[in-house]
């Protein structure tokens, strides 16, 4: 869930997936689908934004995308290259200004300006 509770996100290492929280109700209906992004990981940040790390090709490092769902599509805002061969977790502060980006295989929990470019 994002922090301001609006939006659920899912990957499954292939497809992102998201659905708008419509407040009490139950979450029903199949998700939207992000068009050409796939994610090992993904993290719903406040403002209609989203993290998605990538799975990275072979002998590359993997790639965290942010994507703003608040519009009519979405659309990507930025991507950052990492040091890291897999991205095992992300999550955004409350404010949504900072990105933890973990990697489970070194024990590494980098935080990362996200409101740059």
């Amino acid at each position: 869930f994002a922090p301001d509770g609006k939006w659920l996100v899912a990957c499954n290492g292939a497809d992102v997936m998201y659905w708008r929280v419509p407040g009490s109700q139950l979450i029903d209906g199949d998700p939207k689908v992000l068009p050409n992004l796939t994610a090992y990981t993904a993290a719903a940040g406040p403002n209609g934004r989203v993290a998605l790390a990538s799975v990275p090709e072979d002998g590359k490092k993997a790639k965290v995308t942010i994507v703003d769902l608040s519009g009519a599509q979405p659309n990507v805002v930025a991507t950052y290259a990492t040091t890291a061969d897999r991205v095992s977790a992300l999550a955004f502060s409350t404010d949504g200004n900072t990105l933890a980006v973990g990697n489970d295989t070194d024990g590494v929990v980098e935080l990362w300006d996200a409101t740059k470019k």
